[in-house]
């Protein structure tokens, strides 16, 4: 692992675990192990680790999420959700990282987050709601749409609803009723 990844790595667990505000750049330096002059080897300012931690987050579960996905079948939209569920800590994570941001006024972060967003995770929905819609196996219907509703309910449900709840359904039963919400409008 690279040094530039063992910081983002570290910064994840500290800035979505305290927020922005309580995490001290010298806090992941201790933790990755290297000086904190070196942070700023690779990263401009905090501000900078952190938008870049919230990129990492995104890279990772998109590696996750589309490796040996088909994007030819219902079962391939199936997939990407059990996948999700799978992960969700990372995804929980990412959803603490989003809210974060969103909070810390700064103006060009909503753009930036939305080219994060759509590079890493809707560009890719995109590619299997196309295909099923052109299968036939889906309902015709603008793509993009489908796409952020799939996102904005899985990221809705596991950053605002399993974040620190006690669930007594196991994953399978979650993801299940969470394709099966997502799906019941759209296949024909």
């Amino acid at each position: 692992m690279s040094i530039e990844d063992r910081i983002l790595k570290v910064a994840l667990e500290h800035f979505s675990q305290k927020g922005y505000a309580q995490v001290r750049v010298s806090d992941i330096a201790q933790e990755a192990n290297i000086g904190k002059g070196t942070i700023y080897l690779y990263f401009n300012s905090k501000r900078d680790l952190f938008y870049l931690t919230i990129e990492y987050a995104f890279r990772k579960l998109a590696e996750i999420l589309w490796s040996d996905k088909d994007f030819s079948s219902i079962l391939s939209l199936r997939t990407f959700v059990y996948d999700y569920f799978e992960n969700w800590e990372l995804a929980s994570k990412l959803g603490s990282l989003v809210l974060d941001g969103l909070s810390l006024g700064d103006r060009t972060f909503y753009s930036e987050l939305r080219k994060m967003r759509d590079k890493y995770i809707i560009e890719n929905l995109d590619k299997i709601v196309e295909k099923l819609i052109k299968a036939n196996i889906i309902k015709e219907a603008n793509q993009r749409i489908i796409s952020l509703f799939i996102w904005g309910n899985l990221v809705f449900f596991t950053t605002l609803v399993l974040k620190g709840e006690e669930i007594k359904l196991d994953k399978k039963e979650i993801w299940q009723m969470i394709f099966s919400g997502i799906t019941s409008g759209l296949i024909k």
